[in-house]
């Protein structure tokens, strides 16, 4: 059976699981706790496994919002660091 790692709630089902240790971690999560793991600013409680240590910030999302998450979560960040960038040319080029 699985259980959430968190809340113990049997009558939950679990849409989280770790795929760190080649597989062997049993770190799982239901969707309420995966929601309530990125309550924490801090990203402490979603960026990596608290049992293995495996990055699970982006499978977390993907079990509770779809694939599709990960896509929006990519554009966001490539638009950002690409705005980035330009800005770093245009005041390098400003300040020769």
């Amino acid at each position: 059976m699985s259980l959430c790692a968190v809340c113990l709630d049997e009558d939950e089902t679990v849409v989280f699981t770790c795929k760190g240790d080649g597989g062997s971690c049993s770190y799982m999560l239901c969707a309420g706790c995966v929601r309530f793991a990125f309550d924490d600013r801090s990203g402490a409680s979603s960026s990596f496994c608290p049992t293995c240590k495996t990055p699970t910030a982006l499978d977390m999302i993907a079990a509770v919002c779809g694939k599709g998450a990960i896509v929006a979560v990519e554009e966001k960040l490539r638009s950002k660091v690409e705005f980035q960038c330009r800005e770093q040319s245009l005041k390098d080029a400003l300040s020769r």
